[in-house]
């Protein structure tokens, strides 16, 4: 039987079905397209009221009779809603995502403004479905699920009122420090405040204070103001404004944006200043290169933060052989095993490598093992394998 057929026996029986409510339950039809016009979607015992009770099978039945359908999202179809506008319910859904982050208790008033007037429960249900780009955080809140770490924050920082220190929020949501204030540092909304150290959000009075988000925007500053320094000059003044190391300075000059004079002073490359050609870092003996096969292998520790699947800092060597001189700059390579890319970012501030988690997880690793991660230059290609002794493996001792 073809599907065609199927859909054809539907409507008759949806007919039929139809025809013996208007004896039974007259004008009936006129208040369920009443109903559904008036919403844009009604929960199935909203239409029940209209109808009468009736079984699953004949509601849907009646439902198709005039014109409505289950209503359709990520979270698939719910035979508890009923629509005749879906374009406008996904709509409406998406509106509703975008205006994420937001506390539990704006849901209700949120989902009335966009005309979502059906069961609440309905909603949380298809906002907490796995492929949703929201998720429900502990304490009730919807985040985007890509920057719930960021969206928590937020909203706890709007609870509190006040800038307050990262190890306060960590503790507060229960997240590791370092991991929060990577993703507050690449979040427009916060900012650090000096010299108290501090973090605030930018929409705030004291955020005024926070005239920098990094050591990299007070380099460029303080050249822009005076011109071309020496780096000894440069760092001083660097520090006096903002309480790094003259180390941090100097990871500085890898920048783009920050290049050498003809007399060997530093200045911006807008101003006409050349980039300076990087010197080339000692290779670690954990790093192996196949001159020939143009292959670059490295040994990587798993921890909490590839378990995790934060960024997993490199030898700088690794980014300078790959080609990456000046940052930012990143390069991917693609793996044979559908896992997405491997990508290599080099910033200012360090080098990392991202994407391991998923591979980590495919290869069933644990909290110190090891991993072999090689990179191919003339394909971009990735591969990456379980490197530990059998004997020594942590993973293989968890089994015992």
């Amino acid at each position: 039987m073809s599907a065609e057929r199927v859909r054809q026996i539907v409507g008759e029986s949806a007919k039929r079905v139809g025809a013996e409510y208007d004896l039974v339950r007259p004008g009936w039809r006129e208040a369920a397209r009443e109903l559904l016009g008036r919403e844009l979607a009604v929960s199935a015992a909203t239409f029940l009221s209209v109808v009468g009770d009736a079984e699953d099978s004949v509601l849907c039945l009646l439902a198709e009779e005039v014109g409505a359908v289950e209503v359709r999202s990520w979270a698939g179809t719910s035979s508890r809603l009923w629509t005749i506008s879906q374009d406008l319910v996904t709509l409406a859904l998406r509106a509703l995502v975008a205006q994420a982050p937001f506390a539990a208790a704006e849901l209700a008033p949120r989902c009335e403004a966009l005309g979502l007037t059906f069961v609440v429960g309905e909603v949380e249900r298809i906002l907490g479905h796995a492929k949703s780009a929201l998720v429900c955080s502990p304490r009730g809140e919807w985040l985007r699920r890509k920057r719930r770490s960021a969206d928590g924050a937020y909203l706890w920082f709007l609870e509190e009122g006040e800038p307050r220190r990262i190890e306060e929020v960590a503790e507060a949501l229960d997240l590791p420090v370092r991991a929060l204030g990577e993703a507050m540092r690449r979040d427009g909304r916060f900012v650090r405040v000096r010299p108290e150290g501090t973090w605030s959000l930018d929409s705030w009075p004291d955020a005024a204070k926070a005239v920098y988000r990094n050591a990299l925007d007070v380099v460029v500053d303080v050249l822009g103001e005076t011109g071309p320094l020496t780096f000894e000059h440069l760092a001083s003044r660097v520090v006096a404004r903002y309480p790094v190391t003259t180390g941090r300075v100097r990871q500085c000059l890898d920048s783009e944006l920050i290049g050498l004079t003809a007399d060997g002073r530093i200045d911006l490359v807008e101003r006409g200043a050349v980039p300076r050609e990087e010197p080339e870092p000692k290779r670690p003996e954990t790093v192996w290169v196949d001159e020939i096969n143009q292959r670059a292998a490295f040994l990587v520790r798993v921890d909490q933060e590839v378990l995790r699947g934060s960024g997993v800092p490199i030898h700088p060597w690794i980014p300078w052989y790959l080609g990456l001189r000046r940052a930012p700059a990143e390069s991917a390579f693609t793996g044979a095993d559908d896992l997405g890319p491997l990508v290599v970012r080099r910033s200012t501030s360090g080098s990392h490598l991202s994407s391991l988690r998923s591979r980590a997880r495919a290869l069933g690793v644990v909290e110190d093992c090891r991993l072999m991660v090689v990179l191919g230059l003339d394909d971009r290609s990735a591969g990456v394998s379980h490197d530990c002794e059998d004997e020594r493996c942590p993973a293989t001792q968890g089994r015992r």
